[in-house]
């Protein structure tokens, strides 16, 4: 089961709640996720309180890592830098 979920700031629960509907016995996989109602570290904090519901996250990539958008003068560069930050530490499976 795949769906889409763009947490808004101070709704989480709400998002929590409408994830656990989606809960039928299969996997349950949050297929479009990124920061566009929060913030990056918001967001990473709502992956964390996901896990027991939500089986996997895959996000938003235009091909640049977060080393690659530091010098970056685009008016998005720090959204998606510190997005794709917060998103790496938020792999439960990353080796530390």
């Amino acid at each position: 089961m795949c769906v889409h979920l763009y947490p808004k700031h101070g709704e989480f629960a709400e998002s929590l709640r409408s994830l656990k509907e989606f809960e039928v016995g299969k996997p349950l996989v949050i297929e479009e996720i990124f920061p566009i109602n929060c913030r990056p570290a918001e967001l990473g904090e709502f992956i964390k309180q996901s896990r027991p519901t939500a089986t996997g996250w895959i996000s938003f990539y235009w091909g640049q890592t977060p080393e690659q958008l530091q010098g970056s003068t685009s008016r998005v560069a720090p959204l998606l830098r510190d997005w794709l930050k917060v998103f790496q530490e938020a792999n439960p499976n990353q080796r530390q």
